[in-house]
């Protein structure tokens, strides 16, 4: 019989007792879980071990989602990674999955997850600007493709996501205020442009 070298150590060490078995790993996984639930740390979960602790309602869409809404409220005023946060829309959505997941009516690995999409992306009702003045009032009537499917597999919209402004648009913005442009690029948020401040001078995404 033909066996690698790497074959015959794996078998070696499985038949010495040292690699954990299937059960094992699901244990740890379902350890470092309820762990990081316990410490506050839902927002850094893996997809599979979030997904898991909701299919089986060991942990609350909307307490996912809150947990996820206060680490944006700590760091986002540094990280400046959303443009906007649905906060009442979000908050509205996990409770609806709550109550889905509850009844038996589990759609997925995404059912009440949070996400954030890019805010070029059309979101019905909720204003979609590119990250650029031109488009600071437009509010889509639908969803773009790719939020259609993220809603309908039960996924929790947070919010907007920053993108990166045109060169030329990031200019006439610094130009307004007499700032000198970083590469051509700044990120300007909403209230920003709505208040008349200057931009912030973050990393583009």
């Amino acid at each position: 019989m033909d066996i690698s070298r790497r074959g015959f150590l794996a078998t070696s060490i499985a038949a010495a007792g040292f690699a954990p078995t299937d059960a094992e790993k699901q244990g740890g996984a379902t350890r470092a879980a309820a762990e990081a639930t316990t410490r506050g740390a839902l927002p850094v979960l893996s997809l599979t071990e979030t997904a898991a602790l909701l299919r089986s309602r060991r942990l609350s869409p909307v307490e996912l989602t809150q947990a996820v809404l206060d680490r944006i409220d700590r760091i986002d005023g540094k990280v400046g990674a959303f443009i906007a946060v649905t906060r009442d829309r979000a908050i509205a959505a996990a409770r609806a999955a709550e109550n889905e997941i509850a009844a038996g009516k589990y759609r997925g690995p995404l059912h009440g997850i949070p996400v954030g999409v890019k805010d070029t992306h059309y979101t019905k009702g909720i204003p979609t600007t590119a990250n650029t003045p031109v488009l600071l009032d437009f509010v889509p009537a639908f969803d773009a493709t790719v939020v259609t499917r993220l809603t309908r597999a039960g996924a929790v919209l947070i919010g907007k996501r920053s993108c990166r402004s045109s060169p030329s648009e990031a200019r006439a913005w610094a130009a307004h205020f007499r700032m000198p442009t970083i590469h051509g690029i700044c990120r300007v948020r909403r209230e920003d442009r709505a208040a008349d401040r200057p931009p912030r001078w973050l990393p583009a995404c």
